[in-house]
């Protein structure tokens, strides 16, 4: 008998509400329970989806709780090989326009642009142990010990 579970990592926020962004990528799909990006550009965050919001020493205030959204997502396309990570650029860039859209001061703008552009990298390559992975543990056949299909 075995039991399969999904080991989680802290998160900040989920997704109440799919959120789409427009994004300048093209031609690569990708359909997940939480995120998707279509061949069109189309940046999907689904309901359920969780993020850390700013990182370091930045803090959460409404002009980058979105643009955040976009960045965490991008970098997670590039962290599951979904996205190569020629992108990276492309995605901080991304940060310092949504950042500016959604109304933060120009300084600040760029401070959190290049501190993702000194600070993140490591962010975007994949992990030794990746948030969602699916682990299974072999079970001892006891009476009280069982387990459904989902």
């Amino acid at each position: 008998m075995k039991l399969t579970l999904r080991k989680l990592k802290g998160y900040k926020y989920e997704v109440r509400e799919t959120f789409v962004f427009q994004m300048a990528i093209r031609g690569i799909y990708v359909d997940t329970k939480f995120f998707a990006l279509f061949e069109n550009g189309q940046l999907f965050a689904k309901v359920g989806y969780a993020f850390d919001g700013a990182s370091g020493p930045a803090i959460d205030t409404d002009t980058i709780l979105i643009p955040a959204l976009a960045h965490d997502l991008l970098y997670q396309l590039m962290r599951e090989g979904y996205l190569p990570r020629t992108y990276r650029e492309y995605a901080d860039d991304y940060l310092k326009e949504l950042c500016l859209e959604c109304g933060m001061w120009k300084v600040r703008a760029n401070w959190v642009h290049w501190a993702v552009r000194h600070f993140a990298k490591r962010s975007s390559e994949p992990e030794k142990e990746p948030r969602g992975k699916i682990i299974t543990i072999e079970l001892p056949n006891i009476n009280w010990c069982k387990t459904k299909a989902a």
